[in-house]
């Protein structure tokens, strides 16, 4: 099967991807390992829509960030889902760690974040009462936002569907040489062949480029632990509450979601080899411990089954079969 474009990944790169290729006179696809869309890291996230402050100034995140917070309220508008600009909060608990926090504010300064300051103690308590007391000052980025990364990844595929840009699931790249102007990859479910293709594929990018490149690349995943409290304590803070960030990442963070639940996550990294998912006891209590210092109102809070465990793969409801398509624009 020949077509124009070929996007390989189905994750919310991929179907950004597609819905963009929609608007055009373009024969476009889309190739997708799994069985459905938002299967990979696109379904585990925090769904934070990142002001921008953290990102290396000058780099692609960092202009990608500002840009995409600017973008985002308007984009799920059009797609008729819920968006909220809720802001973020990184929380400094000894004045030792000040410099770490105004590096970060003039790092979110450079990139283009708007509204960006340094708030002290009294007025970090006004914003969120159930911080923890031992919280000195915070960095507050009121643009940043959450999304319902499902919401999102579906929305933006079904709307590249209704403009013509068709879906191939189950259909993993085996290989991909160049032959006649074309790229062609085969697959399980056949051939298909592009003057373009689009690597989209996540985590799995990497194994797709050193198909066809000589610059090889390795990405090094990580994996997080996510635990959804009650929706009796959704209300317990308004905002996304991270901590000073280290090289690992943003380390633990409480944050609303649009469904008015709350979720910590808990970063670390992940071994070369898989390894069985931590049991619901085990994950609950670990977590739990590690946040309720910071984040007093998580240590009485009852954590919901539904993704209080880690699965290696989730069940999704098939693409034609979604209750409401999206508008075409």
């Amino acid at each position: 099967m020949q077509y124009d474009v070929l996007v390989v990944g189905a994750g919310v790169v991929g179907c950004a991807t597609a819905m963009e290729l929609g608007k055009y006179s373009l024969r476009a696809a889309v190739i997708e390992a799994s069985e459905d869309v938002c299967t990979g890291t696109s379904k585990a996230n925090s769904a934070i829509v990142h002001a921008g402050f953290d990102a290396r100034p000058g780099s692609l995140m960092a202009r990608f960030n500002v840009e995409g917070s600017h973008a985002m309220p308007k984009l799920c508008e059009r797609l008729q889902i819920p968006f909220r600009r809720c802001g973020a909060l990184v929380l400094c608990f000894n004045e030792a760690d000040r410099p770490g926090l105004e590096e970060l504010l003039l790092r979110g300064v450079k990139n283009g974040v708007h509204g960006l300051r340094i708030v002290e103690r009294e007025e970090l308590h006004e914003l969120e009462p159930n911080v923890s007391s031992e919280a000195v000052a915070a960095l507050y980025a009121p643009t940043s936002g959450i999304v319902c990364p499902f919401e999102l990844t579906c929305a933006m595929a079904e709307n590249a569907v209704r403009n013509g840009v068709e879906f191939f699931f189950d259909t993993r790249v085996e290989s991909i040489a160049r032959e006649g102007g074309l790229w062609k990859l085969e697959t399980a479910k056949g051939s298909f062949e592009a003057p373009v293709v689009i690597n989209a594929a996540g985590l799995h990018s990497a194994e797709l480029n050193n198909m066809v490149s000589d610059k090889k690349i390795t990405i090094t995943p990580r994996k997080g632990e996510y635990m959804l409290l009650d929706k009796k304590v959704g209300g317990m803070l308004s905002r996304t509450v991270f901590q000073l960030p280290t090289k690992m990442g943003k380390g633990v963070l409480v944050t609303p979601t649009i469904s008015s639940w709350a979720r910590p996550p808990w970063m670390w990294k992940i071994p070369k080899r898989r390894t069985r998912p931590p049991r619901v006891s085990r994950a609950s209590c670990s977590g739990r411990e590690r946040a309720s210092p910071r984040f007093p109102a998580t240590a009485q809070s009852r954590a919901s089954p539904a993704f209080a465990r880690m699965w290696r793969r989730t069940s999704t409801i098939s693409l034609s079969a979604r209750p409401r398509a999206r508008r075409a624009f």
